[in-house]
């Protein structure tokens, strides 16, 4: 199966505040970038359904949308991949100028959904 792609809805909610949405990964695939350069406190949240083995990958590039991306971390310097429907809200580490989930190892009933709220440093 090839991978997909899933469209990221990206919303103000208030002064400083973006809430970034992927909704749908059902199969393995990659959401469309995020540009968050200047929103230097993020959060991340998985849900949905994890099926038989999908799990989420939040990767950053300072390439370009297009360009190389690597795996981003929490504050203790973990990786933030291996996320399911399980896993609760992980702060990210790194400020990439843009950030997308990535979904491996999707099986049968996958549903898997990701959220980013970021704020901007306002001064």
């Amino acid at each position: 199966m090839a991978d997909i792609t899933v469209s990221g809805v990206f919303v103000e909610q208030q002064k400083g505040i973006v809430k970034a949405t992927w909704t749908g990964f059902t199969a393995t695939g990659f959401g469309t970038p995020f540009d968050a350069a200047y929103l230097s406190d993020k959060s991340i949240q998985v849900y949905g359904t994890t099926g038989t083995g999908g799990v989420i990958t939040i990767e950053g590039s300072n390439v370009g949308a297009t360009g190389a991306y690597t795996t981003l971390s929490d504050p203790n310097g973990n990786d933030i991949s291996g996320k399911d429907a399980e896993d609760n809200a992980e702060s990210v580490l790194e400020n990439m100028q843009y950030i997308r989930p990535r979904c491996t190892a999707a099986g049968s009933l996958t549903d898997l959904n990701v959220v980013i709220l970021a704020r901007a440093d306002i001064r």
